[in-house]
């Protein structure tokens, strides 16, 4: 990283580069696209033991199947016929994938007058194609249903993957000071997506193999346990051209991704108040556009055929998932951003900050996999993101008691000063929105492999609010399962969880012997209230009388603590 530094009368001119060098190293038999890991390892869905009940004449694929639970996943497992099965082999003991970021920019900060100041800039972006230490990484080529290995025999380092070195982000901002107690501030930029997938490329075959046979029409068992799992066999490089077993799972780069970009703007409004305060009040956005997902070239494209819908079946009978880095859609995020804020002052310091927000994706869950594989039917993908709060209020403050030596009251060195003064009360409080989450339903008669199916709604979801078995927080019997070959009427994350409410707080007191002999006690409390943090309630409908109960807690990053805890410190400063 290197920059540089322009000082012209008004102008303050900035720039420089930025080279990322990314190196992943790996020893974990891990596919992204799921599966069974390295030990291996059996499915059992309900559609194994649900009946046809009525068959297209045409096409002889099934148009309604028999409703029915979890408990048909249990028969399933109990009569030995597994709905899917696979296991992954990691051939070399470590794997590696290696990536350089190249970027450069120029801004000019142009001081106008005592009351404007406007910032212009733009940065290039180059992403070249990541590789292996000793030669490129591997491409799925879809014309000839092949692998090639970049850099071995003829194949090219880069296997032809299109990559642009003209990509510009530009930059504007401002400042403006209407008069000395009020600032307009604006501003503008476009980022170009640096998303380069290694984790999604790090063991493609022929590094790490992967069996996943799944059954192919979801009434129909992919294997039985008493068949066990096909054995894996391990290629040689040969020319670098490979083919590719057909039930072998692939995950990596479009030959022409097409790298999408997100812009985002803000305007705000900041002014002084009385008391030491500020307020500012503004309009924060952004658009993500031709945002990257991982989407399934061989996913189920005919609802109801099951396997016989996959593209690459009938070109090169491929039956397993070939997921391709590639743009799924736009996305949006549009926010009110207010904020209340004191600096430390007088021993007070409070900042209030409140955001009315909502964000949209094509991706909407946080495994880049969008929900509807299909291409006919993608635009079902656009939902709200998983992550969704529509309102979240934030309240932290540091406060020292005014007790004390040096402080407004009992300022002498008396021992109701001694024992009373001297203490910091610090808070950090959380108000936020539930998130969002769909409400799911059994895909055997969706019968579209890579697509996951939604509930039927009969009837308003009413909040009844419950918590626990047998007190359902939505009306469960609100959705119904779908039994014909069609997605539910219902789309993705329709509905919220419950609010969430946290507040920790922390008391600290220091007593002070000499000029270099200090002693710092702290209590703290997180979740000082002790309010539960409750998850979203069970969505799948054949879950039975579990169906829209809430029985577990969010994870809030606390080793899985949700409870108050307390904690105490001693600090000595000498």
């Amino acid at each position: 990283m290197v920059n540089f530094n322009l000082l012209r009368k008004k102008h303050n001119i900035r720039f420089g580069t930025d080279i990322y060098h990314m190196a992943l190293n790996q020893a974990q038999a891990e596919f992204i696209t799921g599966g069974f890991g390295a030990q291996g390892g059996f499915g059992f869905d309900r559609g194994i033991t649900e009946r046809c009940e009525v068959v297209d004449p045409t096409t002889g694929n099934c148009e309604v199947t028999s409703s029915g639970s979890r408990y048909n996943s249990v028969a399933a497992f109990v009569i030995g016929q597994a709905s899917s099965a696979g296991r992954t082999l990691q051939v070399p003991d470590e794997y590696h994938v290696r990536a350089r970021l190249y970027s450069g920019y120029a801004r000019d900060r142009w001081t106008v007058s005592d009351k404007l100041t406007i910032d212009y800039g733009s940065r290039w972006e180059y992403f070249p194609v990541p590789t292996r230490p000793d030669r490129g990484i591997e491409r799925y080529d879809v014309e000839t249903g092949k692998v090639w290995l970049c850099g071995v025999g003829s194949i090219p380092e880069d296997c032809g993957i299109e990559t642009s070195k003209t990509r510009f982000g530009p930059r504007v901002g401002l400042a403006y000071r209407p008069s000395n107690k009020w600032v307009v501030r604006a501003g503008y930029g476009l980022t170009n997506d640096p998303y380069e997938g290694m984790e999604l490329i790090r063991a493609n075959y022929p590094i790490l193999i992967q069996v996943k046979l799944e059954s192919p029409d979801g009434l129909t068992p992919a294997r039985s346990l008493s068949q066990g799992i096909p054995s894996i066999q391990v290629p040689a490089q040969g020319n670098g051209i490979l083919d590719i077993p057909s039930d072998y799972a692939w995950t990596g780069y479009l030959k022409n991704l097409n790298r999408g970009y997100i812009q985002s703007w803000n305007f705000t409004v900041q002014r002084e108040l009385p008391w030491s305060f500020t307020g500012q009040v503004g309009y924060v956005a952004t658009r993500s556009i031709r945002q990257l997902g991982l989407v399934d070239i061989n996913a189920g494209q005919v609802i109801g055929a099951g396997e016989q819908g996959r593209p690459l079946l009938t070109r090169f009978g491929r039956t397993a998932s070939t997921v391709l880095l590639q743009p799924v859609g736009n996305g949006q995020y549009d926010s009110m951003q207010a904020q209340v804020q004191r600096r430390f002052v007088e021993g007070l310091s409070l900042n209030v900050s409140y955001t009315l927000g909502r964000a949209v994706s094509p991706n909407e869950n946080s495994s880049w996999t969008p929900n509807v594989q299909a291409l006919a039917y993608m635009s079902r993908n656009l939902a709200l993101t998983s992550t969704d709060r529509r309102h979240n209020l934030g309240i932290t403050n540091v406060w020292q008691i005014p007790l004390g030596e040096g402080r407004h009251w009992l300022s002498d060195k008396g021992g109701l000063s001694r024992v009373l003064g001297g203490w910091q009360i610090n808070n950090m409080v959380s108000v936020m929105s539930g998130i969002p989450f769909t409400v799911s339903a059994d895909g055997t008669s969706l019968n579209l492999p890579g697509s996951n199916q939604t509930a039927d709604q009969v009837k308003s979801a009413q909040k009844l609010g419950g918590i626990g078995r047998a007190t359902p927080y939505y009306d469960p019997t609100a959705f119904a399962d779908v039994t014909a070959a069609r997605f539910g009427n219902t789309g993705y994350n329709i509905l919220r969880g419950p609010g969430l409410f946290n507040w920790d707080f922390g008391l600290m007191r220091e007593f002070s012997f000499s000029n270099r002999f200090r002693v710092q006690l702290r209590l703290e409390s997180f979740n000082f209230t002790n309010t539960p943090h409750l998850a979203t309630p069970d969505n799948s409908v054949g879950d039975g009388a579990d169906f829209m109960t809430i029985t577990s807690v969010q994870d809030l990053g606390r080793e899985g603590i949700d409870e108050r805890q307390f904690r105490l410190g001693l600090r000595i400063v000498f």
